[in-house]
């Protein structure tokens, strides 16, 4: 229920996943009443690190039930309930973040909004978190721009392509296709022209729409600038490249990074800095690799780099990188920005028959980088 997709039985995965001891202590069975508090982290020497300096290793699970999905069309609900006993779990698994999936199109439904109903829900789950020792990563979630780029019921596609479904991620009111069609190519949800229209359009600030996320942003920021139990914020899922070359397309994300970048260091003025988690675009968790965001554009001293890796799970090219190649890659990059590598998701692993010894491959490699990362 953390997460969404298949993977290992939980028990079975945790055995696997948690091995690496953090370098605090966990909290207290009556962690509330005592007053504790998760110490504040940072980046020192490369690392994450607490502000005693001690090595953090943060490792943990995705949780998606505050995400915002589009319904298509089904009565279920899109995600189950989230409580404090699901804190409780994990915790009792060795879990020590969640990286929490947010969604734009819930903390802003119409221009210029911030929804405090949802806002509350997100301070809730924080608390409980903290409760439990655990951090938590506010990722401001999305997959394939947003509910609204789905293709209706009954719509015929062009040759070759498939009808796309909404996902989450951006309101409707921030969404641009241009008449673009929302049919993909083979089912795969980032290929439809729709998205990377819309995306192209929140790179180029359309109507202001990048302003408003950036907006939202540190309006989050503001509210949780004292609180030592963010890890940091996950400024945006598996960015879709739009309509640009490669390093164009990485060029423009930078741009984007150093804006919201800067909303958030003046909402947390005075008040406690949170690391500042960033992504290379949706291209690298489909490969293995792709051009970074220049690192003019990245010189935040707590930016943490976090390329998702699914090597030899479920990228294009299942064998290629390899998963010990993978996490070279991705050190490589990290480096470019001296900053620590965090895998913000991996996972994706089939039937443990077949798939536990890649399991235990990815464990070792980050046991042995001292990386974290989120299932």
């Amino acid at each position: 229920m953390f997460s969404r997709g298949r993977f290992l039985a939980p028990v079975a995965a945790a055995a696997l996943l948690f091995t690496g001891l953090t370098a605090y202590a966990a909290a207290p069975a009556d962690a509330e009443s005592s007053g504790w508090t998760l110490p504040q982290l940072t980046v020192s020497n490369g690392v994450i690190s607490d502000v005693t300096g001690r090595t953090v290793l943060l490792r943990g699970m995705n949780v998606n039930q505050l995400n915002d999905y589009a319904q298509n069309d089904q009565p279920l609900p899109t995600v189950a309930p989230l409580d404090r006993t699901d804190f409780e779990q994990m915790a009792a698994l060795g879990v020590n973040v969640v990286r929490l999936n947010l969604a734009w199109s819930a903390l802003e439904p119409t221009p210029g909004a911030f929804d405090r109903d949802y806002l509350a829900r997100i301070h809730t789950a924080v608390d409980d978190a903290a409760a439990n020792g655990i951090y938590t990563v506010l990722d401001m979630h999305q997959d394939a721009w947003g509910k609204a780029v789905g293709t209706p019921a009954g719509q015929g596609c062009p040759v070759l392509m498939k009808p796309g479904v909404g996902w989450d991620g951006a309101p409707a009111w921030a969404t641009r296709t241009d008449g673009w069609t929302t049919c993909n190519f083979g089912g795969v949800r980032e290929t439809a022209p729709a998205v990377a229209r819309s995306f192209q359009h929140f790179y180029d600030d359309t109507d202001g729409i990048q302003g408003h996320l950036v907006d939202t942003w540190a309006k989050l920021a503001a509210e949780f600038k004292d609180e030592p139990a963010i890890a940091g914020y996950d400024l945006l899922n598996e960015p879709n490249p739009g309509l640009r070359d490669p390093f164009s397309a990485a060029d423009q994300l930078g741009r984007f990074y150093q804006r919201v970048i800067a909303a958030i260091r003046r909402a947390e003025s005075g008040s406690l800095p949170h690391l500042m988690i960033f992504e290379p675009s949706a291209i690298w968790s489909a490969f293995g690799i792709d051009a970074t965001p220049p690192a003019k554009y990245i010189n935040d001293p707590l930016a943490v780099f976090a390329p998702h890796l699914y090597s030899e799970s479920i990228n294009v090219v299942n064998s290629f990188p390899s998963i010990e190649l993978g996490f070279q890659l991705a050190l490589d990059a990290a480096a470019k920005y001296r900053a620590p590598l965090w895998t913000g998701e991996w996972g994706w692993f089939g039937d443990p028959s077949s798939d536990a010894a890649k399991v235990d491959r990815f464990v070792d490699q980050l046991d042995a980088h001292r990386v974290g990362g989120a299932w």
